[in-house]
């Protein structure tokens, strides 16, 4: 059979691949790259072939998962078959087809990438990695041609690689400059068992322990290099080493900028103006005939158009404490505040402890007022109500950092029953808008679906989707028979979510519209399904179908998603006051 027209080149993961230890089950990736040398060379087809077993000339223990870089490819099968089917040495092979949807495609004018994920088995050798791709020089003759690859499989050794930071929110982005605060994800590649990581000016780990990332969620407030340490150890705290002992250790070292860094100098001297958007003063200040902050205006008051940070007191004869204070932009007070006859803040408040009695007053009118003390922080009891109303922006930010509270609780404590709405309600301005949206799953524990009325000639009608056992996608449609067959193919989006393995087929229901003698699906793909008509019919009778099919894994496209064995179960907060 020819030689393959089409240039492949490989990268794997780890580099080169390694054999598993007797009690590990690691996975490693192999990426084959496929281009064409020149124009004029198209292909339809490209199926590889990699030995699974337990041998040296075998890749891994059972069949890869596949995936592929484009939408404009798909994976059309996967099986495991035996080398005399497929022309290669006897023993066992996994066989991935991928397929290009669109003849237009066929030339390869962009990156094309196929990959493949497997737990390598635990001995050292090489195999083969044989290609077979239907190509040729016009996109209508296209004829089988054949390659082979070998690839080694070395002993695992002792490495620390890929030491690289990202945004926890952009775990695929690396980056080296991040903002004051943003949360970093630091993460490595290593053979290792055991990992310590130092920040500049720390005596002690930040993290130590056997995973390959860690999240700095607080962020990083100046430049700061981080060391990683790796050995192949189990928690050296608990070692009781004899006289000659030595741990191998491998380092890496990275070093990261912050775009705003906090800055604390001994002194500042500036023999021109200085502005700052705030201030924060821990000794005692004193102004001689007034202070301005913000804006130019007479010595004659403090007048606050910016933001004033205080974390001691403030005492001058310009701030009107026995009466009332009026500020136009923000106030934070981490002692206490007394005011006499009321507070009014356009722009945010900014409490600290409320245990402590931060903020006593006879009225508080504020563009926003946030608690930082611990328990319940801020209170609304006896019958009052919290009333949030900013215009043009979002009402109500809430965050909190716990694994194991919710960031917001709403709990009707009247304990009635009856047919009304006692919880939570997202009133939208019209019924076309999104009234709630989430990024992650949404759990019912009264045991009933989503409910929802359509309008009826008699009324409204309530009306809730269907319970089912497994993730699913229904996706719909109709055909019709030409001469008792049909060919029904899904739309390139659609094709993307159909998941189609050998373990994991969809189902098809058709129901015909027309006379025939019935009808049944004789085959079934990722791209398509083919529907017959019974007894040998040659009808041209119209159906209508529904195929039912297993919602894909996040990421995956041989891998269904799985439901988890039980709802979670919710943590109510600490305490009994009503906590916003």
């Amino acid at each position: 059979m020819p030689t393959c027209l089409l240039d492949y080149a490989f990268s794997t993961a780890p580099t080169p691949l390694q054999v598993n230890g007797p009690n590990s089950q690691a996975t490693s990736r192999i990426n084959l790259s496929v281009s064409a040398p020149t124009t004029g060379i198209f292909c339809s087809e490209i199926t590889v072939a990699v030995p699974v077993g337990v041998t040296a000339s075998d890749f891994c223990l059972e069949a890869p998962s596949t995936s592929v870089n484009t939408g404009k490819w798909t994976i059309a099968s996967q099986d495991v078959v035996k080398g005399e089917e497929i022309g290669l040495p006897p023993g066992e092979y996994a066989s991935i087809t991928f397929q290009c949807r669109d003849q237009a495609d066929y030339g390869l004018g962009y990156s094309l990438v196929l990959s493949l994920v497997g737990v390598v088995n635990s001995v050292t050798g090489t195999f083969v990695y044989a290609v077979r791709e239907m190509s040729g020089t016009s996109p209508d003759d296209l004829t089988p041609k054949t390659g082979q690859h070998g690839i080694s499989k070395q002993d695992a050794i002792f490495t620390l690689t890929n030491f690289v930071a990202t945004a926890a929110d952009k775990p695929t982005v690396p980056g080296t400059i991040y903002g004051n605060g943003q949360a970093v994800r630091l993460s490595w590649e290593s053979t290792g068992t055991w990992f310590q990581l130092y920040a500049k000016g720390g005596s002690s780990p930040l993290y130590a322990g056997a995973a390959t990332s860690f999240t700095v969620d607080g962020g990083l407030s100046v430049d700061t290099q981080f060391v990683l340490v790796a050995s192949v150890t189990g928690n050296p705290s608990q070692d009781s080493p004899s006289p000659g002992y030595q741990t191998i250790y491998l380092y890496d070292a990275l070093t990261l900028a912050v775009s705003n860094p906090d800055l604390t100098p001994r002194t500042v001297t500036a023999t021109g103006a200085v502005t700052a958007a705030s201030a924060t003063v821990k000794g005692r200040t004193t102004a001689l005939g007034g202070m301005d902050v913000g804006i130019d205006a007479a010595p004659t008051d403090v007048r606050l158009h910016g933001k004033m940070q205080v974390t001691e007191s403030v005492s001058t004869a310009g701030l009107a404490v026995t009466g009332p204070a009026n500020l136009t932009q923000n106030l934070q007070v981490t002692g206490s505040a007394t005011i006499g006859q009321g507070l009014q803040v356009t722009g945010m408040t900014t409490l600290g402890d409320a245990s402590a009695s931060v903020l006593n007053a006879a009225s508080v009118t504020g563009g926003g007022i946030t608690a930082n003390g611990p328990g319940n922080s801020l209170v609304v009891q006896g019958g009052g109500q919290l009333w949030i109303d900013t215009g043009n922006r979002n009402a109500a930010q809430i965050f909190n950092t716990s694994n194991q509270y919710p960031c917001g609780w709403f709990q009707n404590r009247a304990g009635r029953t009856g047919n009304y709405v006692t919880g939570v309600v997202g009133w939208v301005a019209q019924t076309s808008d999104t009234g709630l949206y989430t990024n992650g799953r949404m759990a019912l524990s009264s045991g009933t679906a989503a409910l929802t009325h359509l309008p009826t000639r008699h009324g409204h009608r309530v009306v809730t989707s269907p319970l089912v056992t497994e993730a699913e996608l229904h996706i719909s449609g109709s055909g019709h028979l030409t001469d008792g067959r049909a060919r029904v193919e899904f739309d390139e989006d659609v094709a993307d979510l159909v998941l189609y393995t050998h373990h994991t087929p969809y189902r098809v229901l058709v129901t015909p519209t027309g006379r025939c003698a019935g009808l049944l699906v004789v085959e079934k793909t990722a791209g398509f399904f083919i529907v017959e008509e019974a007894g040998e019919g040659h009808s041209d009778a119209p159906f209508d179908w529904i195929v039912i099919t297993r919602q894909r894994a996040d990421g995956e496209n041989t891998i269904a998603m799985e439901l988890p064995s039980a709802l979670p179960i919710p943590e109510e907060p600490p305490g009994d006051g009503v906590v916003a």
